[in-house]
């Protein structure tokens, strides 16, 4: 689960940060702007290999 910086209460609230963690659902911070990480990119050149 990528989480992005957009800092709503929700998405760091200790409660939801407790929950994923219970459930063993890995978090990877996003940062809110980053051209070098456009997972979309990745997408299509697996595409492009097939």
């Amino acid at each position: 689960l990528f989480k992005d910086a957009d800092f709503i209460f929700q998405h760091t609230a200790q409660s939801t940060k407790s929950w994923l963690n219970d459930h063993g659902v890995g978090v990877l911070d996003w940062p809110a702007n980053s051209p070098d990480l456009n997972p979309i990119e990745n997408l299509w050149s697996i595409v492009k290999r097939k």
